[in-house]
């Protein structure tokens, strides 16, 4: 089968690439601030966690099952 490498390269470039956009936008060397990112949202509540931490739990789990679907959906072809 043809598209077995293109789907598990996919399950590894796609999660990786999404986790250092998101690591870069944290540190502010990605996405700058009018833009959103899932990076900057987590950056925005880490300065205010002591007051709302749903400001960080929200992006933080949307990241986390972005990348865990992405691989579930790359899994479930093999």
């Amino acid at each position: 089968m043809p598209s077995r490498p293109i789907i598990t390269w996919s399950a590894l470039l796609i999660p990786g690439s999404i986790k250092e956009e998101a690591f870069l936008s944290f540190l502010g060397l990605g996405i700058q601030a009018p833009d959103a990112s899932l990076g900057t949202l987590i950056a925005d509540g880490a300065q205010r966690i002591g007051e709302y931490p749903w400001l960080v739990a929200a992006p933080s789990l949307l990241l986390f099952l972005l990348v865990l679907l992405i691989h579930i959906a790359c899994d479930e072809e093999d």
